[in-house]
């Protein structure tokens, strides 16, 4: 944040959020373009710039972290303590592009508006529990994180 609390820039945000959380990756989804098609505009810890790439739909939410968290307005989580986390994993192209094993992503909200989804993930185990999703939410508030989105998504 800048003296005047506005954010400064979305890079500086994501990188102070990962190692906060000391997690391996942080990302910001929102929605973009005329097919308002919600992409991921940043990320750190990334291990290459194939999330960028990923354009998930907010009708097709079983398809994409950002879909589901934008549709349905709650926080996502995949542990990588499940018995069927590797299941899990290989449903979403964000975790496989990204050799996550394990995220937690909450919603950007701007007023009642969600925005976008902010999302913190592992590449080994680790089981993100709701203290983690009810911070992730604080954080993505407390550093005005909706600002950087192009309007409310719903």
């Amino acid at each position: 944040m800048t003296a005047r609390g506005h954010p400064t820039n979305l890079q500086t945000e994501l990188d102070a959020l990962r190692l906060a959380t000391s997690s391996d990756f942080a990302a910001a989804a929102f929605a973009g373009g005329a097919d308002r098609g919600i992409r991921w505009i940043g990320a750190s810890g990334s291990v290459g710039e194939r999330y960028r790439l990923l354009v998930e739909k907010e009708s097709a939410a079983d398809r994409g972290i950002a879909g589901w968290v934008v549709r349905h307005g709650r926080p996502f989580v995949v542990c990588g303590t499940e018995s069927n986390a590797e299941g899990r994993r290989t449903k979403y192209p964000l975790l496989l592009a990204e050799k996550l094993t394990a995220i937690a992503a909450v919603p950007i909200r701007d007023g009642a508006d969600v925005v976008g989804a902010l999302l913190i993930g592992q590449r080994t185990e680790r089981a993100y529990d709701p203290a983690d999703t009810e911070m992730l939410e604080r954080e993505a508030e407390r550093r005005r994180l909706s600002a950087y989105a192009g309007g409310p998504v719903r």
